[in-house]
């Protein structure tokens, strides 16, 4: 029996052909292409719905009747034999003029809870830039991570800090995401010079 990802995945690639508003996002948000793919795979354009669930979660669609939104997928990785190996975990799909409203195919606990595990799970201590939105994501060429689910705060533990935020709003939810952890972590706002929230 197909996934519900496996069958929203073959809708995405036979739907998601670039088109004249494909071409105008990405020269519009300055996306570099070349760093997309190896992140989320496919970026396209389609027409999708989304709701909410009775249980909190935002979800997406593809549907004629709906509205033009960029889609990208989710890459996470697993072991296989001794190596490490992405695989698509998730599609995401966000209104072309409203990149803060992303919605997610697969409910909260299933799917992927967060856009660039790879740099969540880095080795080294340089901070991290934790983005609001998966297009501020791809604007930064798929650099730090955005968090897509309830529960994704583990990812922020198992990363450590130092996080960089957008701003001191940003921040402050970061803080309450972490909890009573938050306290032991550096949070980093930009601006003329870095400070500590």
């Amino acid at each position: 029996m197909i996934s519900k990802l496996d069958w929203m995945r073959q809708q995405f690639y036979q739907i998601g052909e670039p088109c004249p508003e494909w071409w105008s996002f990405i020269r519009q948000n300055k996306i570099d292409l070349k760093s997309v793919e190896p992140h989320c795979g496919t970026l396209a354009v389609a027409l999708c719905k989304s709701y909410e669930t009775v249980e909190g979660d935002r979800l997406f669609e593809f549907s004629p009747q709906g509205i033009p939104c960029a889609v990208i997928e989710a890459i996470l990785f697993r072991r296989e034999g001794g190596n490490i190996e992405p695989y698509p975990a998730d599609l995401i799909a966000w209104p072309l003029n409203s990149p803060d409203q992303f919605a997610t195919a697969l409910v909260c606990y299933e799917g992927a809870e967060l856009l660039g595990a790879w740099s969540a799970c880095r080795t080294n201590h340089s901070p991290l830039a934790i983005h609001r939105t998966p297009l501020a994501w791809l604007q930064a060429n798929c650099e730090g991570i955005v968090l897509l689910k309830p529960g994704a705060e583990h990812w922020l533990r198992k990363a450590g800090g130092p996080f960089v935020c957008d701003d001191t709003e940003h921040a402050s939810s970061i803080r309450e995401l972490l909890g009573a952890l938050g306290r032991h972590h550096k949070i980093l706002i930009p601006n003329s010079e870095r400070k500590a929230a």
